[in-house]
C-alpha cells in the first residue's frame, strides 16, 4: 500500500488533443483508473513515474535526491530498499533515458537479483531498459543506433566491493572484444560493511570543526528532504537528465531521444514552443528558427497534434538536427519549383473581357 497521486496541472490530460494513458498501462497492480491511483493497490513500484513524460506523478520518494547520493558514490549502486537500505523502495522509476544520463558519471551497477521475484513487471521493464541504455552507450558518435537483443550478464560482486571489473575489460581482453557496457547487473554478497568514524586519530582541530559543520548542514538537508517527501514530490526525468548530461554537441546525444522534423510550411508562429511541457522547443520570429533540444523531449507529441500548419513530425530516433529555417527551405525550393512551369509568354494568353 502507497499513497501515489497524479498532478493534473502536469498531466496531458489537461490538454484535449492528449490520450495519453502511459501510467494507467503500465502499472502491473492496476490501481491507476482514469487520473485517480487506488493507494490500496499501489505497491510504490515506481513504473508510473518512470514512464510519465510531464513528471506528474507525485511520490512519498525523493528521487532526484537519491539519484544525487548515487552519484556521489566512488561506485554508482542503484538499489532496492529490500536488499539494502536505500532511498528507493524499487528501481521501477528507471527508464532509459535516466539510465544513461546516471552513466554520463561513470559506470552504473544495479542490482535486480530479488526483482524477478519480487515484481516482475519491474524486472522485465528494467532489463528492457538497461539494454536500451547500453546500447545507446556503445553508439558511435553520428551514426545509426545498433541493434540490442536486451541480454545483460548478471556479475556477482561482494558488497562494499564494486571495483571489481567485468569480465573481458582486464589487460588480458583481446583487441577484438566487445565493448563493455556501461551499465551492469551485479549480485550484492554478504553483510553491507560498516561506516568509517567520522572522525579519527590526526584529525586536526580546524578538520574537527569542519566536520562538524558538514554533519550540520547534512542534518538540516536530511530534515528539509523528509519534510518534502512527506508532502509528495514531483520527479521530472527530463529536468534530472538536463542537470547530469549538460549540454551536448547534436553529434553527442544517441538516437535513444527522440527527434522531429519541420516541413517548410511551418510559419513559426510558436505554437508548438508554448504547449511544450519540457520546453523542448524555441520558435525566434525574427530568425525565422525553429531549435530542438533532444535531452528535453519525451516524445509527448503535444507539439505535433497542435501544430495549426501541420508541419511537425515526431521521429522515434534523434537524427542529429536540432535547428529549423523552415523560410529558407522554401526559398530553396522555389527555384525548382519555378522550373517545373510551362514558359508562357503575351502570345501565349488572351486577355478576358
Amino acid at each position: 500500500m502507497a499513497e501515489r497521486s497524479i498532478e493534473l496541472s502536469h498531466c496531458l490530460f489537461q490538454y484535449a488533443s492528449a490520450h495519453c494513458q502511459r501510467c494507467q498501462q503500465a502499472c502491473p497492480q492496476k490501481a491507476i483508473n482514469g487520473r485517480e491511483i487506488d493507494a490500496t493497490l499501489c505497491d510504490d513500484c515506481g513504473l508510473c513515474t518512470g514512464v510519465c513524460p510531464t513528471g506528474a506523478v507525485v511520490a512519498h520518494v525523493d528521487y532526484a535526491a537519491g539519484l544525487s547520493q548515487v552519484t556521489a558514490m566512488e561506485r554508482q549502486l542503484l538499489v532496492c530498499d529490500a536488499v539494502r537500505p536505500s532511498p528507493f523502495p524499487c528501481l521501477g522509476f528507471l527508464n532509459r533515458r535516466l539510465l544513461w544520463a546516471q552513466a554520463q558519471r561513470g559506470d552504473v551497477y544495479v542490482e535486480l537479483s530479488h526483482c524477478e521475484a519480487c515484481r516482475p513487471a519491474v524486472y522485465n521493464w528494467l532489463r528492457q531498459e538497461i539494454a536500451a541504455a547500453n546500447a545507446a552507450l556503445a553508439e558511435p558518435q553520428g551514426t545509426a543506433a545498433s541493434v540490442n537483443d536486451g541480454s545483460t550478464a548478471t556479475t556477482p560482486v561482494a558488497a562494499g566491493n564494486l571495483s571489481a571489473k567485468p569480465a573481458g575489460s582486464g589487460p588480458d581482453a583481446g583487441a577484438a572484444a566487445a565493448p563493455t557496457p556501461r551499465i551492469h547487473l551485479v549480485q550484492l554478497k554478504g553483510e553491507r560493511q560498516a561506516a568509517q568514524p567520522l572522525l579519527e586519530k590526526g584529525v586536526s582541530r580546524r578538520g574537527i570543526f569542519s566536520a562538524l559543520l558538514h554533519a550540520a548542514r547534512d542534518k538540516v538537508e536530511e530534515v528539509e528532504q523528509r519534510n518534502a517527501t512527506a508532502l509528495g514530490l514531483r520527479f521530472d526525468s527530463t529536468e534530472y537528465i538536463l542537470q547530469t548530461a549538460g549540454q551536448r554537441e547534436p553529434a553527442q546525444i544517441p538516437h535513444l531521444f527522440p527527434g522531429i522534423s519541420v516541413a517548410r510550411r511551418c510559419n513559426v508562429c510558436g505554437l508548438c514552443a508554448s504547449v511544450c511541457p519540457e520546453n523542448a522547443l524555441q520558435c525566434s520570429w525574427g530568425k525565422k528558427e525553429v531549435r530542438f533540444d533532444p535531452l528535453a523531449c519525451t516524445g509527448c507529441g503535444l507539439c505535433v497534434q497542435n501544430c495549426g500548419s501541420d508541419a511537425l513530425t515526431l521521429l522515434e530516433a534523434f537524427d542529429g538536427q536540432t535547428v529549423f529555417r523552415p523560410q529558407e527551405q522554401s526559398a530553396a525550393a522555389s527555384p525548382q519549383v519555378a522550373a517545373t512551369l510551362p514558359d508562357t509568354d503575351a502570345t501565349d494568353m488572351e486577355e478576358e473581357e
